[in-house]
């Protein structure tokens, strides 16, 4: 796992840590939803950004565990002036994601429908080993933006 600060601008701060889940199973959306629930508690992120960057965090690790068999997945998060963002890679071989309604009663499908209404954006592009990296942002609201990081790193 590794962290950065890198200010850009005065009043812009640049947070991204990323940890790699190796050999991921049912358990890895869990850990996922964790690692960013403590690292944007770690970095005075407001409760509200937080539930929102597990929620989609969660459905992109799911897509990733269950559909491409990856025997690595990384989680990415990053705090850029106005917006906190998630981003999930695997290696498994790259496939083209599209948010569209399931059927109502099909017991999958609804991930992206989920990421596409709580991110402000996100995109899909092939990852350098040839999988697939999903980026998801959601707005830091002007009067809840973090000021100062604090030194503890998450777990």
């Amino acid at each position: 796992m590794t962290t950065t600060h890198a200010p850009r601008t005065e009043d812009e701060i640049v947070l991204s840590t990323s940890r790699k889940f190796s050999e991921p199973s049912d358990c890895t959306p869990g850990e996922a939803r964790a690692y960013v629930r403590i690292t944007l508690t770690d970095w005075g992120a407001p409760a509200a950004v937080s539930r929102d960057l597990q929620l989609i965090v969660s459905e992109l690790t799911t897509n990733a565990v269950t559909y491409t068999r990856s025997p690595q997945v990384e989680v990415s998060i990053t705090l850029a002036g106005r917006e906190a963002s998630v981003s999930v890679s695997d290696c498994g071989p790259h496939r083209h994601l599209t948010a569209e309604l399931a059927a109502p009663d099909a017991e999958h499908g609804r991930g992206l429908v989920l990421v596409e209404a709580f991110a402000s954006w996100w995109e899909q592009r092939e990852s350098d080993d040839g999988g697939t990296t999903v980026v998801a942002a959601v707005p830091l609201p002007d009067h809840e933006r973090p000021s100062c990081p604090s030194t503890r790193r998450p777990a």
